[in-house]
């Protein structure tokens, strides 16, 4: 009986794991850029998870490390240790931060979590025929 409540705590911190998504953002409002002015996002900063895409198709993920009015530096630690990319503000296309989705989305991330927990449950209550203690 204790393997059963291990592997459903287990299924819980999968369940609770991970709600963000990236979602569109801008440019500090000093910055000049080709970007859309119309973007409703907050402006980025030093130590945000981006996505940037070029007008090229090329994109590139990382922290912000440092903001300029020419370019964006890019930390990132891969297979080769630590490396910066440096995009030059010119040439981006769009720019996404990484944050709870969209509007609402901590109240959506919430519910679809809820949910899923109780089919979890209701799933383990009848494979194992009933609630906890009636067997």
């Amino acid at each position: 009986m204790k393997s059963t409540w291990r592997l459903f705590g287990v299924f819980l911190l999968l369940h609770l794991a991970g709600c963000t998504a990236y979602r569109p953002a801008s440019l500090p409002g000093d910055i000049p850029s080709s970007l859309d002015q119309e973007i409703e996002g907050r402006d980025i900063s030093v130590g945000d998870s981006v996505k940037i895409v070029l007008f090229s198709r090329e994109f590139f993920t990382g922290i912000v490390v440092k903001i300029s009015p020419e370019e964006i530096v890019l930390g990132k630690t891969g297979n080769f240790g630590y490396e910066e990319t440096v995009v030059p503000v010119v040439e981006i296309a769009s720019l996404q931060v990484e944050g709870v989705a969209g509007p609402f989305g901590l109240l959506k991330g919430m519910a679809a979590i809820g949910l899923v927990f109780v089919a979890t449950v209701f799933i383990l209550v009848v494979a194992l025929g009933g609630p906890p203690g009636m067997n």
